[in-house]
């Protein structure tokens, strides 16, 4: 988009002018285009001139919800750090608070491989083409890199220093706990997380450093790492929640043989894995995960996509649940495929829906993701059409068996579940982790759909950690 069309219509592009006003006011540039081009984040790239030379840089906001306990502030300053001692991270520009967006140097780059919209494991083998294999395990020399960095050069900064092994452990459980307990949203399975976590905090994990938050992120040229990118939910904290992210992100994405990363990372750093403390940061993990879009999936905003967004609260609930049955030794059930409620002329009316939605004109105001987001809805309504009574009728037997009383209503057996579990003791441990597990299975039924394949994206299971030579 050029200037000129975003000064005619100054209302439809109120964003976009404020973007081009703060980068000639405070780059003394001329801006020649501007391109939206990501869904998740407002993210634009500039294009400029300055001094006679061709530049370009990218502007980052927001995410469209609000699904994360750290500001846009933060994410700036910890990348302005990480550039200070070394890191490979672009240049910072500055900030504007009014849209808040923040500017740092455009980095050109190999297309990044999108792993998060694969539908199925297609099998066990995780091979990667050489060339990306090697930047995976630049990323982990990188990675130890950025864990070295003194905690001391974040002060001054908004992110918080640990002064516990509890506070080292939960140092991203924590905020997002609280941003789930504002918004009302504290049910029986985060509590139930939350006590486990306070239980069995790592006591002898004391040491801490910059955590990236959401590991292997990053771009590359060839099998040169040329940027670390996307410091959103970073803090001080374990390191080993960085790696425990491995797990939680693969298979789905695929980042090879996660295993021989962490022996090169050990290699790398010197230190041996400590495999206990990563399978608890993976519990860690995978809850911030959940917490963060079920947040997100109870707000109204545009642009978001339901189907995806709850597809990822089931995601994330189920395999926070197998990584932590894995160290308590609980054995873990899979439900049969639920058997549909079919009303014939509403599929039609759906599916009538859905082809309506696919056939509407695209244009530079309406693109193909947002048609994809719109198709998205009827897709999930049908789903809790055929599976909506089974869900709750399930959870409720399910809650009956464990509590005790009768319950009318899915809210009023989850209002007594909640109270049971902040007085049950940890022998109440497995049949719970049981439970939750069964029902974070139903949720991704939900999602995925009754006629969805086995191996679809949200029945894949959570890698195993222990016993395998780390």
């Amino acid at each position: 988009m050029k200037p000129e069309s975003i000064r005619n219509a100054p209302e439809k592009y109120a964003i976009e002018a404020a973007i081009v006003r703060w980068v000639e006011t405070n780059l003394g540039a001329q801006v020649l285009e501007i391109s939206a081009f990501t869904r998740q984040r407002q993210t634009w790239r500039v294009d400029y001139t300055a001094n006679g030379e061709h530049r370009s840089l990218l502007a980052k906001g927001s995410r469209p919800w609000s699904s994360i306990p750290f500001s846009l502030n933060w994410e700036m300053q910890a990348n302005q750090v990480l550039r200070a001692e070394g890191a490979t991270v672009p240049a910072v520009f500055g900030i504007m608070d009014e849209p808040n967006i923040f500017f740092m140097d455009w980095v050109d780059s190999d297309e990044r491989p999108v792993g998060l919209l694969r539908q199925s494991t297609h099998g066990s083998a995780y091979t990667l083409p050489a060339e990306r294999w090697a930047t995976q395990l630049k990323y982990m020399e990188e990675l130890a890199k950025i864990h070295a960095i003194p905690a001391s050069a974040f002060q001054g900064t908004e992110t918080v220093f640990p002064r516990s092994a509890q506070d080292v452990a939960l140092a991203l459980f924590n905020p997002f706990y609280t941003m789930v307990e504002e918004a009302g949203l504290i049910d029986a399975r985060i509590e139930f997380l939350r006590i486990w976590l306070e239980r069995n905090v790592p006591q002898h994990r004391t040491h801490y450093g910059f955590v990236t938050g959401d590991g292997c992120q990053y771009l590359s040229r060839g099998t040169d790492i040329v940027a670390m990118i996307d410091f959103e939910i970073s803090y001080l904290g374990d390191p080993m929640q960085d790696l425990a992210c491995f797990r939680c992100r693969h298979p789905v994405e695929n980042l090879g043989d996660i295993y021989e990363l962490y022996r090169h990372y050990a290699r790398v750093t010197g230190q041996p894995i400590d495999v206990a403390t990563l399978a608890y940061q993976t519990v860690v993990f995978q809850a911030i995960a959940w917490m963060g879009m079920v947040t997100a999936v109870n707000q109204s905003y545009r642009g978001g996509n339901a189907l995806e967004e709850y597809g990822q609260v089931g995601f994330g609930y189920r395999r926070g649940f197998e990584a932590l049955a894995e160290i308590e030794g609980v054995t873990l059930e899979d439900l049969q495929r639920p058997v549909p409620f079919r009303m014939p002329y509403v599929d039609a009316i759906v599916s009538n829906l859905s082809l309506d939605v696919a056939s509407l004109p695209l244009s530079d105001v309406y693109t193909e993701w947002q048609r994809q987001c719109l198709g998205a809805a009827p897709k999930l309504l049908s789903h809790f059409l055929a599976l909506g009574h089974w869900y709750v009728a399930e959870g409720i037997r399910e809650i009956e068996e464990i509590v005790g009383g009768r319950y009318e209503d899915h809210a009023s057996a989850w209002t007594a579940l909640k109270a049971f579990v902040q007085e049950a003791g940890p022998e109440h441990n497995e049949r719970l982790i049981r439970f939750f597990h069964r029902d974070a299975q139903r949720e991704c039924w939900l999602a995925a759909g009754p006629d969805a394949p086995l191996d679809h994206l949200l029945f894949v299971k959570q890698d195993t950690i222990f016993d395998k030579g780390l």
